[in-house]
């Protein structure tokens, strides 16, 4: 398996909206066909953070996540 962490600042008002896509298959295409989970975590000590876990299949379902670029623009969303 691979994955990747990674930390993400969220505009004020809009951490409802990001919980809303972080569900598995809510608009990510990695998660609809090549992710095996998701986790969100929210930041207790910095306000407005996130953390955030994406595993994959195996190499070359995260190496297509990377190279996707409907993903990179879902994920800039």
């Amino acid at each position: 398996m691979y994955g990747s962490i990674f930390r993400m600042k969220v505009i004020p008002g809009q951490e409802a909206k990001l919980l809303e896509g972080s569900e598995m298959g809510g608009g990510a295409k990695a998660e609809s066909e090549r992710a095996v989970a998701s986790l969100v975590l929210k930041s207790d000590k910095r306000p407005g953070e996130f953390v955030a876990v994406a595993v994959f299949k195996g190499k070359a379902s995260y190496a297509a996540n990377a190279n996707d670029p409907e993903q990179d623009k879902w994920f800039r969303r």
